[in-house]
């Protein structure tokens, strides 16, 4: 449609909505002031009744009747102005809200003909109204298109080395589209809803509100502009204008939302979206398919079961005894290489003959009468079987020992075959004299076989028996011996094929019995979870050590759940294994105990399940709880200052995001987790800062929510905020915090579910899903190995073993892993659990916190774990060895880097490490080596020479070493390039000046830790809080980088405050031990 073509529309449109209006005010006015008549006429009743019934409170009676009306009841007068809705300006108003479809409702035809001449009047003006709508929004959206070009082509003329990230990015699409409609919205949202609210008296909040619902003609009608003319004699022409204005704004507002929905619609007509609707439609019903037959089959599954359990505890009664006589079974007795399962103990049943130990294949037992009769159980005989009779002669203590057995056979959930393993085909030669590769004995599994000179071919496994635990176990009593004949050399190996061609010919005349435990096909995740259960068996049939312990347990002790009550019946009959799946099992297992809590009296003094669980946390979990008094001197005062200055603008611009933008006033968001509330909680504490710490400690309990969608790094999560939940739980005593860490605790295990042991780096607390980094298919060997603190704490603190198992095992691989005289690469794959040979061996960034955890664990757990300290002292001599290197000039200690497959040596150390001479004295303290004293005074030196060489006396992130010795005498021990000039106020050093003021009482340290707080003070102080800096070479330009990160509230600040603890007892290290965030866990006897 050409302009001029909708210019004519659009005069038509007016002339249509003029003549409409026209209309509309000629019949609606009518009958209003007719209303307003009789409105008078009650209006002077009133007054006339209450002149003579109340005369005294007349006017507060007339004014609170007015005030509850919504209208003057007050007595009529001749000079009084009357309000009619139905004016020409409301008319037109009302007009083109029917033809907008917008239709607020304070004004609606009241006669029959107003109506139906409204709905013909609707027919030919929606469509009218919408043709004028679309072109306008066209006219929008073209403007917006050419203003992109226009862009786009300014952006291409300078080249592409200038674009900026946002325009490169994989959202940069949505930034550009975020950029072009911001303007609309101000202009036809914002703005409006300043002059609405102006002339509307009503709030800005309102007003926008307002805005919105009539440009979207949602239109619900409690908020309508331009409606009340008494506004007139306030405003005066200038309400006249404000009328027209919201018509005009009416008009164009919605021609920019019909653009705003053309583009939507656009945008999802593209053949991308439904590729993906068809993709997400098809899967949605693949899935739907699949959980609806995978419940159906597991409901069917626990119904056998049950039914088997309850079975073997009570007496069967059959509908017709004659149709169950026992069935006659022409199959020899079992070899004591062949256990009879029905001759085991089974519950409270004696048995008369102790089973002897498997014996070799070759052997035949052969008895002198006719074999015995037993009884075996199939589906069909199980469907026979009265129930109402079998079943009601049990009685409470019954239902408690079958509760128990129950209970204790689906807890136990052998071990999968992996993926990995071939299956082997049941008629291939495989395994032992009849016995599969899988049950042979670890000195029998060998491919081949020689007796004497013969060499043996390997046969088909031997068939499961289907056995039956009886209440009346009938045995042959007439055979007081077994007749047995052993054969060897090269009689023995036909001997043993006429044994196994017997046995072959028995079970094809033997009726096949049907097992009814089903196969259950556990999905990958769930093999991974057995898998991890070391201790447990694969063996098939029922073992001596199963019935014994089952005979032991007669009734459900107080303390479950407990893993001390390994008893069940771990079957697997005719190669089907009775496996639960985990989720199911544990939901069943609350609603079997629920239901039976009424009849066992055992349970009667539990409200429900979780008082159960939470009683066993309780006898484990014993916080230390520490009172802390506030600083003490001036130094501790200015730290304390200086995190008040920080803490206060984080509260007011960045309260419950990650970190604090303090140039910028905002907030940056790592994980979304409030990263600096966490980080802060027990620096708060130790300082005596309550209020402060209340507040936090109430956005944990209400805001911190860890069930997101959303990728998390697992090393940096655990030492800040488990490291950080569990730090303040023991200084506090507050049971709130042990909660949120179990909880994160549990969200962070699928991380651990890899072949290896060693977790990925990336774990998803949403859907607990795990991956490797997007960088790579390799897990940074630190992060992977500075776990164990936080995770062994969380087990003892919780009483829930699973945390600490996961973490143990890493550190055992890794402990086996070769090394280069304890040192490792800064690489290690998840997947295979090996080292990446040629990655880099360093101290520093991806290398530290491996060492520092090393003597850290063994400190946390009483000096009782040998291997770490051994760890941990032989890596101390391969630094000594390989990474120890010393200036040309001045003779400073530092550590350097081995690079590549040829270890080559490289002069750089990372400010990161200068953790290591606090470790080293740590360990020193704690009797390791004085050698290790030493060494840790001359790094302390060299790491504060990082700061003293710099201008601002601040520490650049990395920093080289001359170690090649030079004529010139202005050569200088370090030096920095460009891009490592920068400092991120971290920690490291320190920490490092906390440990060595406190296990030597050395001032010296103290006031270097002075120094760098004041230049803290110096360069890196903003208005609103601390900030990082690019560069520590330049005092006049230090180039702020506008980010803290948590750990500044964390751990540099509060080593600071330690650091300046005169009497050095705020924190006990004979008791505590800090993690690699500086949240202190407690030190346990073992």
């Amino acid at each position: 449609m050409s302009k001029k073509q909708w210019m004519a529309l659009l005069m038509i449109f007016l002339v249509y909505l003029f003549f409409g209006a026209a209309i509309f005010h000629h019949i609606e006015r009518a009958i209003e002031e007719e209303q307003v008549k009789k409105s008078h006429d009650k209006r002077v009743e009133i007054n006339e009744l209450l002149n003579k019934y109340c005369p005294k409170n007349i006017e507060e009676i007339l004014e609170k009747l007015t005030g509850y009306c919504g209208k003057s009841v007050y007595n009529y007068t001749e000079n009084e102005e009357d309000q009619f809705k139905w004016d020409f300006y409301n008319s037109f108003h009302f007009a083109y809200t029917v033809v907008s479809t917008i239709g607020y409702g304070n004004l609606a035809p009241t006669t029959m003909s107003s109506r139906i001449l409204m709905i013909f009047y609707a027919l030919l003006g929606i469509p009218m109204n919408g043709i004028l709508l679309g072109q306008l929004g066209e006219f929008f959206s073209g403007i917006f298109i050419k203003a992109y070009n226009k862009y786009k082509s300014c952006k291409d003329n300078e080249g592409k080395k200038n674009y900026s990230k946002l325009e490169f990015g994989k959202s940069g699409f949505a930034v550009r589209v975020l950029m072009y409609l911001t303007p609309g919205f101000v202009v036809f949202i914002f703005f409006p809803a300043l002059v609405i609210s102006y002339f509307e008296e009503k709030t800005y909040d309102e007003a926008v509100y307002y805005a919105f619902v009539t440009l979207t003609t949602i239109g619900f009608g409690d908020i309508v502009a331009g409606q009340d003319n008494t506004k007139f004699h306030c405003h005066g022409i200038f309400y006249i204008l404000y009328k027209i204005f919201l018509i005009v704004w009416i008009v164009f507002g919605l021609g920019y939302m019909v653009m705003i929905i053309s583009f939507i619609t656009r945008g999802m007509r593209s053949k991308k979206i439904v590729k993906l609707e068809r993709k997400f439609a098809v899967n949605l019903k693949k899935k739907q398919t699949k959980i609806w037959c995978g419940l159906h089959k597991d409901v069917n599954y626990l119904r056998r079961i049950f039914n088997e359990l309850q079975l073997s505890k009570v007496k069967r009664i059959y509908v017709d005894q004659l149709e169950n006589e026992i069935p006659i079974c022409d199959k020899p007795s079992s070899s004591n290489s062949f256990p009879d399962l029905r001759k085991l103990i089974f519950g409270d049943l004696a048995l008369s003959m102790t089973p002897s130990p498997r014996r070799r294949a070759n052997s035949e037992t052969i008895s002198d009468k006719k074999p015995v009769r037993t009884r075996v159980v199939s589906e069909t005989d199980l469907q026979r079987i009265d129930k109402e009779a079998t079943f009601a002669t049990c009685s409470p203590v019954q239902r408690a020992e079958l509760l128990a057995r129950l209970i204790n056979i689906l807890e136990y959930i052998p071990p999968p075959v992996d993926d990995d393993e071939q299956m082997t085909d049941i008629d291939s030669p495989v395994g032992i004299q009849g016995f599969s590769d899988d049950e042979i004995l670890s000195s029998e599994h060998t491919l081949q076989w020689t007796l004497g000179s013969e060499q043996l071919t390997t046969r088909k496994p031997r068939s499961r028996t289907v056995s039956e635990a009886r209440f009346e176990t009938k045995i042959d009593q007439n055979s007081m011996w077994n007749h047995e004949w052993t054969w060897s050399g090269p009689a023995a190996s036909k001997k043993i094929k006429e044994i196994l061609e017997a046995r072959k010919i028995a079970n094809k005349d033997f009726k096949e019995q049907k097992s009814i435990f089903p196969v259950l096909n556990l999905p990958k995740w769930f093999k991974i979870l057995s898998n991890s259960k070391k201790n447990c068996r694969t063996r098939n049939s029922v073992s001596a050590g199963d019935v014994e312990r089952a005979h032991k347990v007669s009734t459900f002790k107080n303390n479950y759940p407990t893993n001390d009550v390994q008893v069940g019946v771990n079957m697997k009959l005719d190669n089907v294994m009775i496996i639960i799946y985990y989720g199911l099992v544990k939901m069943m297992l609350k609603n079997v105990i629920m239901e039976l809590m009424f009849f066992v009296p055992e349970f009667q003094q539990y409200n429900n399940i979780n008082d159960i669980e939470d009683e066993k946390i309780q006898d484990n979990n014993k916080p230390i709880g520490i009172k802390f008094t506030g600083p003490k001197n001036k130094r501790q005062i200015a730290v304390v200052n200086a995190f008040k200055h920080s803490w206060n603008n984080y509260c007011k611009y960045a309260w419950g995001h990650d970190n604090i933008k303090p140039i910028s006033r905002s907030y940056s968001d790592w994980f979304g987790l409030g990263l600096t509330i966490v980080d802060s909680l027990d620096t708060m504490y130790i300082m005596g800062l309550n209020d402060d710490f209340n507040k936090a400690k109430k956005w944990i309990n209400n805001s911190l929510i860890f069930n997101i969608d959303k990728d998390v790094n697992l090393f940096e999560v655990t030492i800040r905020v488990l490291g950080g939940l569990l730090g303040i739980y023991h200084l506090s005593g507050d049971k709130l915090f042990l909660n949120k860490a179990i909880d994160l605790g549990d969200r962070m295990l699928p991380a651990f579910t890899t072949k290896s042991g060693v977790p990925y780096s990336d774990v998803n607390l949403g859907t607990k899903s795990a991956h490797s980094p997007k960088w790579g298919p390799d897990s940074s060997t630190s992060e992977v190995t500075s776990l164990q603190l936080e995770f062994r704490d969380l087990s003892r603190s919780s009483g829930q073993p699973r945390f600490e198992a996961a973490v143990a095992k890493v550190s055992e691989h890794v402990h086996n892993l070769e090394k280069k005289d304890g040192l490792v690469p800064i690489f290690i794959n998840a997947n295979t659990g090996l080292f990446r040979e040629y990655s880099t061996i360093t101290l520093g960034a991806r290398g530290d916190s491996y060492y520092e955890y090393l003597l850290k664990q063994y400190l946390q757990t009483g000096q009782k774990i040998d291997y770490l300290r051994d760890d941990y002292m032989l890596a101390i001599h391969g630094i000594q060895k390989h990474l120890v290197k010393k200036t040309a000039k001045n003779k400073y200690v530092f550590i350097a880097e081995l690079i590549g497959t040829s270890r080559e040596m490289k002069p750089k150390m990372d400010h990161l490490v200068c953790y290591l001479p606090g470790t080293l004295a740590l360990g020193s303290h704690n009797g390791l080596s004085d050698e290790h004293m030493e060494l840790a005074k001359e790094l302390t030196k060299t790491c504060y020479q990082t700061y003293a060489i710099q201008p601002t006396f601040l520490a650049p992130e990395i920093t080289y070493f001359n170690v090649q010795s030079s004529d010139d005498d202005n050569q200088m021990d370090m030096y920095v390039k460009t891009t490592d000039a920068h400092n991120l106020l971290r920690p490291e050093f320190i920490e490092t000046l906390f440990y060595m003021w406190y296990f030597t009482g050395n001032k010296t340290y103290q006031d270097w830790g002075w120094q760098i707080f004041q230049a803290f003070e110096n360069y890196t102080r903003v208005d609103y809080g601390y900030t990082s800096i690019g560069n520590v070479r330049n005092t006049q330009n230090v180039r702020p980088r506008d980010m803290t990160e948590s750990f500044w509230f964390g751990e540099t600040l509060k080593y600071l405050y330690l650091l300046f603890d005169d009497e050095r007892k705020l924190i006990d290290l004979d008791k505590w031990v800090f993690n690699s965030e500086g949240h202190p866990l407690p030190i346990y006897d073992s």
